[in-house]
């Protein structure tokens, strides 16, 4: 009799056991999984300084508290968005740790049956991030600690919120346009006449672009050529003088030139002046002079024909001879006597 209550005992013992292992494992998973965390994806662009605040809201559906520990762990996705590789909560540089710049509460979390708990996440990014795209989970793993809580996270099956944080890559390009010229007087077709000095003094090198336009009197366009005829490249700190050619086929007279020059890949800009000038092709100025000097000796030719003078001995001027004391000669009609009368 006594051996068969023991028997008994014992195996109620043993039922009892594997009860409770079975048990607790199966309400351990529920209560792991009878709580919501939204949103799921967190997707923001950023820059270096900027301080960005979004919500989690939590919402336990168990009849009963909740004990979560929330985490921010670093991770790698692929493009199809899947996790592969989970590096847990680094705490490494904070120039390229996506872990050091959100601020998240750590401390344990009971949140009693049916009530909704909202936990502020805060991106602080460093003023040194580098551009780049950086992913982030934080997980919500529940247990009676924090290592069961983080075990749950590892293992995928804890609710978690992945945080995408896109870096620009915001490089200053800037151009400075110094001392544009235009020769005063152009004479010929190949005369490399314009001439402006470019500097950069910006981080990454620029390769400008433009045109010069040139205007008549009127203000109509009658030519344009390459601002940066050669293609050239400006480093970071260089300064290079550029030449472009002025044509000249058939313009004389005065005209504008205006030099537009843009520079930037991702926003245009530009620097711009104007300068003014006068074309005479040597040809053309051989040409005037030409009918200037022929012009100038056929109204020769013209005056001396009108007004040209003759011979001494056909004018008609008479000139006066004057007779001194002395000078024995008889007085013409047309002399003068200078001696004295009595």
């Amino acid at each position: 009799m006594i051996k068969v209550m023991t028997a008994n005992l014992f195996e109620k013992i043993i039922l009892l056991n594997i009860a409770w292992l079975l048990f607790f494992p199966l309400n351990f998973s529920v209560a792991a999984t009878n709580y919501t965390v939204t949103p799921r994806v967190i997707d923001i662009s950023a820059e270096a300084r900027d301080i960005i605040t979004r919500t989690v809201t939590i919402t336990n559906n168990a009849n009963y508290t909740s004990s979560i520990f929330p985490s921010v762990n670093e991770i790698s996705l692929d493009a199809g968005g899947d996790i592969t590789d989970f590096k847990g909560p680094t705490a490494v540089d904070r120039t390229s740790s996506i872990t050091s710049w959100i601020e998240v509460s750590r401390q344990e979390l009971n949140i009693k049956a049916g009530e909704t708990y909202e936990l502020p996440v805060t991106i602080r990014m460093n003023p040194n991030t580098k551009p780049g795209e950086y992913h982030a989970l934080i997980g919500f793993g529940s247990g009676r600690n924090r290592d069961e809580a983080q075990k749950l996270v590892e293992g995928g099956t804890a609710p978690s919120v992945v945080v995408t944080i896109r870096v620009e890559n915001k490089v200053v390009e800037h151009v400075d346009l110094k001392g544009f010229v235009v020769d005063k007087f152009i004479t010929s077709d190949e005369n490399q006449a314009a001439k402006y000095t470019l500097n950069n003094p910006g981080e990454t090198t620029v390769v400008p672009q433009g045109e010069i336009v040139f205007y008549d009197g009127n203000g109509k366009e009658v030519a344009s050529v390459n601002a940066n005829p050669n293609n050239l490249s400006l480093e970071p700190g260089q300064e290079v003088e550029v030449r472009a050619n002025v044509p000249t086929a058939g313009l004389l007279g005065k005209y504008k030139a205006f030099l537009s020059v843009n520079y930037g890949t991702d926003q245009i800009a530009s620097v711009y002046d104007t300068e003014f000038f006068y074309v005479i092709p040597w040809k053309k100025l051989l040409l005037v002079f030409g009918i200037l000097l022929f012009t100038a000796i056929m109204l020769t030719v013209f005056l001396y024909k009108k007004y040209g003078f003759g011979d001494d001995e056909d004018d008609d001027v008479q000139h006066l001879q004057f007779r001194f004391k002395d000078e024995p000669s008889e007085l013409k009609d047309h002399d003068i006597n200078l001696k004295k009368t009595d």
